[in-house]
């Protein structure tokens, strides 16, 4: 949310969530065996990769909720207020909200897929790589709650799920 006016407004446009590749080497964000078996996001928004995208090492990928492949207004301001540069892959949309005042994020990548004659043979079994529980009160940082700051990881190394982790 931000205030504009004395208003409370429900800015979603502006939200997004940053992956970040914290190795020297590329994340294939899918099964190289199974190519559409793709990394996702689940929790308050709901997000599946696409087929065959790989974050560069050290680099990093956005998650909007609008569609940059057809909204590219949108995609051109969005990529002008935050200085997102056009070798930074955005995408979206998702679906659901970030929740204002409290939600959980969760990263899964798939495991390799259940092969006959395993009794779940087909089934493509979900590792969570990371989740997040954030609030918008103590001890999370309030500096994001009304402000239009974003929440922002301290150590990309540490725990996602601790709030002395982030800041505003």
């Amino acid at each position: 949310d931000v205030i504009s006016g004395g208003v409370i407004i429900d800015n979603s446009l502006d939200e997004y969530i940053e992956l970040k590749n914290i190795t020297n080497a590329p994340v294939k964000l899918y099964d190289p065996a199974y190519p559409t078996n793709t990394w996702q996001i689940k929790g308050g928004i709901g997000f599946r990769f696409p087929t065959n995208i790989t974050i560069a090492a050290t680099s990093a990928v956005l998650l909007v909720n609008f569609d940059p492949g057809t909204n590219l207004t949108q995609l051109a301001a969005f990529r002008s207020k935050y200085g997102v540069p056009t070798n930074i892959h955005v995408f979206g949309p998702y679906s659901g909200k970030l929740n204002n005042s409290t939600d959980t994020l969760e990263l899964y990548k798939p495991d390799p897929v259940q092969l006959a004659p395993h009794p779940d043979a087909g089934f493509v079994p979900s590792i969570l790589v990371e989740k997040l529980k954030y609030e918008d009160s103590g001890p999370w940082p309030a500096g994001a709650d009304n402000t239009g700051q974003a929440l922002q990881r301290i150590s990309h190394t540490g725990y996602a799920n601790d709030n002395t982790n982030w800041f505003a």
